[in-house]
């Protein structure tokens, strides 16, 4: 069975719900697998004006609440209903622990703020693979830090996948030289933009980030 990460921000009073009623997390996830994945519109406008995300959010969300409640005649709101929109959800697939062994040269925890995506404040059931974590606003900021001068190609430079296949670092087959990288080169190059992104304006409209693996 396949690890998949996921990772979104949320505003404080989002996080300030989710940590008085942890069991609100499940719901959240169920409803973003289903609703918050693959919007090209959406990763389009998260690189433009917040305000024009922010006006396409409130209306997809609408729309949401609109056609869940005719589906649903008489379905009492939901708290979740209460605290959209959220952000769009980032898919990093298989991708996690490859990036976490190339932010930080270990398979597990290092101490550093490159842990992200490994790290965090546990909270509500079990994804698949442990709760979700939360990241604070202020831990937020620090990693949008920590990533500033890091990019796609700084990465890429580090790859060694004998060394990551030898150690058992997640999705790695057996290494084959003749494969040379594998496609792993083009997948970095895609991913960690995207996710250093998704960290940078979550950290400019002082969200914090939940992440969980399922």
């Amino acid at each position: 069975m396949s690890m998949i990460c996921y990772l979104t921000s949320l505003t404080p009073a989002q996080i300030s719900t989710f940590t008085g009623a942890p069991e609100l997390v499940s719901a959240y996830v169920e409803n973003a697998l289903e609703t918050g994945i693959n919007d090209p519109l959406e990763a389009k406008l998260a690189k433009g004006p917040p305000e024009m995300l922010k006006q396409y959010l409130a209306a997809k969300h609408s729309l949401a609440a609109t056609m869940k409640s005719a589906a649903e005649p008489g379905r009492p709101p939901s708290p979740l209903d209460r605290l959209g929109p959220f952000q769009p959800l980032l898919d990093l697939q298989k991708s996690w622990h490859v990036l976490h062994y190339l932010l930080t040269g270990r398979m597990d925890t290092s101490g550093s703020l490159g842990d992200f995506l490994l790290t965090g404040d546990p909270i509500g059931d079990d994804q698949g693979y442990g709760p979700a974590r939360l990241h604070s606003p202020a831990q937020t900021s620090a990693i949008s830090g920590f990533l500033a001068p890091i990019t796609a190609e700084t990465l890429v430079k580090r790859l060694d996948l004998k060394r990551m296949t030898d150690q058992g670092v997640y999705p790695m087959t057996p290494y084959d030289e003749r494969a040379g990288l594998d496609g792993w080169d083009m997948d970095i190059s895609d991913t960690f933009p995207r996710l250093k992104d998704c960290i940078d304006v979550a950290a400019a409209r002082g969200d914090g980030l939940l992440i969980w693996l399922s």
